[in-house]
C-alpha cells in the first residue's frame, strides 16, 4: 500500500512539474523573452553600429524596441502595421566586417494570435522561405541569416527558450 501511495505521489509530483514547465512557455515577456544577447554561438558577431545604420538611412538604435508605425514598417516585411503593437529587433555584423549586416532578428508582437494568422497569408501567398519565420502565441520571429550554422543556432535558441515553431509557408491554390 505504501509503495502505491509513494508511486502516486511521485507521479503526481512529476506531472505537476512538467505542467509548470509547459506553462512557463506561455509567460512570454516582450521583449525580454526574445533577446538573443550574448549567446556563445554569437561570439563572432557584434551589434551593427548606429553610425552604420544612419549611413544606410536608418534612424534607429540597435538593438531596439519600438511601437512607432514608421519604424515598424521598416521591419514588418509587408505585414499590416495596424495589426502590430510593437517590435523588437537586433541587427548583427560579423566582427571581421563590422559595417556589413550579417543577420537580423525581428520580433513582431501582433494585437492577437488571430491577427498574426491573418497576416501570415502574405508569407503563404508568396511562398517565402527567406527570411525564416517562427511563431509562438501572438509573436512572429523573423530571422534573416544566410549562414546555415548560425541560422540553426538562432532557430534552436528560439524554439527552446520560447517554444517557437518554424512556420512552413503553405502554397495557396
Amino acid at each position: 500500500m505504501r509503495t502505491k501511495l509513494l508511486f502516486l505521489f511521485i507521479s503526481f509530483f512529476f506531472s505537476m512539474q512538467i505542467k509548470a514547465q509547459k506553462m512557463e512557455h506561455y509567460k512570454l515577456e516582450f521583449p525580454t523573452s526574445f533577446i538573443l544577447g550574448k549567446q556563445d554561438f554569437l561570439k563572432s558577431q557584434i551589434f551593427i553600429s548606429k553610425k552604420t545604420l544612419l549611413e544606410n538611412g536608418y534612424s534607429i538604435s540597435n538593438p531596439g524596441k519600438t511601437n512607432e508605425k514608421e519604424k515598424i514598417a521598416l521591419f514588418s516585411e509587408g505585414f499590416n502595421t495596424d495589426d502590430i503593437n510593437q517590435i523588437y529587433y537586433e541587427i548583427y555584423a560579423n566582427k571581421l566586417s563590422a559595417t556589413q549586416e550579417s543577420f537580423y532578428t525581428v520580433v513582431l508582437e501582433f494585437n492577437s494570435e488571430e491577427k498574426l494568422n491573418i497576416n501570415m497569408r502574405i508569407v503563404d501567398e508568396a511562398g517565402l522561405y527567406y527570411p525564416s519565420y517562427f511563431t509562438t502565441d501572438k509573436y512572429l520571429i523573423i530571422i534573416g541569416c544566410e549562414d546555415r550554422n548560425l541560422l540553426e543556432n538562432i532557430s534552436n535558441f528560439y524554439t527552446e527558450k520560447v517554444g517557437a515553431q518554424y512556420y512552413y509557408p503553405k502554397k495557396q491554390q
